[in-house]
């Protein structure tokens, strides 16, 4: 959750979600569809499960 956006090197433009720290929040980027990092989730929801910070 906490690795930065990265959306790797290849084209394909999927919609995926990332984990924004400074946002504490789940947002949409585009992968390319391969490498990248594990701080790439297909649903918001698993995201939000994993990384978000409650108050």
């Amino acid at each position: 959750c906490l690795q930065p956006l990265e959306t790797g090197p290849c084209r394909m433009s999927l919609e995926r979600y990332y984990y924004n720290k400074d946002k504490n929040a789940c947002e949409t980027f585009k992968y390319g569809g391969c490498r990248g990092n594990d701080n790439r989730w297909g649903f918001q929801q698993t995201c939000e499960e994993a990384c978000l910070i409650r108050k």
